[in-house]
């Protein structure tokens, strides 16, 4: 019976430096994915016209490729959408299609975007930016809603 306490006890203290040398350093200051990662920033897009012409599908572009996420707008639905991404030169898509220009977000603050729909296409035109929190009343990002 002494000799099973043993292995057991022997087992226990085993597992212990296991445990003890794979979560050494897990405290020290290394850098995770998240702190790797600069910070994002972000856009304040609205629309001309304000409300959605026909159902839109927008989605952001990163080079030529549409990212995962997207925003949904049933016709006649006012077009506004504050979102957070990380920097760098970024485009739009509206229901699969690249809309011309192209707009670059930068860390900390908010990039305004006027999106023009047409039957034809869309375009997108960055009417101003600043510090991300910070208020403004600028017309050309606030909708008109009727």
């Amino acid at each position: 019976m002494s000799h099973i306490r043993c292995k057991a006890a022997a087992s226990i203290v085993l597992l212990a430096v296991v445990l003890s040398a794979c979560t050494q350093g897990l405290d020290r200051a290394d850098p995770t994915l998240s702190e790797a990662l600069p910070a994002p920033g972000s856009i304040h897009l609205i629309s001309d016209p304000p409300q959605a012409p026909y159902p839109v599908t927008i989605r952001y572009l990163n080079g030529g490729d549409a990212s995962g996420a997207y925003h949904d707008f049933a016709q006649g639905e006012t077009i506004l959408i504050v979102f957070s991404n990380l920097p760098g030169e970024r485009g739009i898509q509206v229901n699969g299609r690249a809309c011309e220009g192209r707009y670059t977000l930068e860390t900390g603050v908010e990039t305004d975007l006027l999106l023009v729909l047409g039957d034809e296409g869309c375009r997108v035109e960055v009417t101003g930016s600043h510090r991300e929190g910070s208020v403004h009343s600028n017309a050309p990002t606030d909708p008109e809603v009727d």
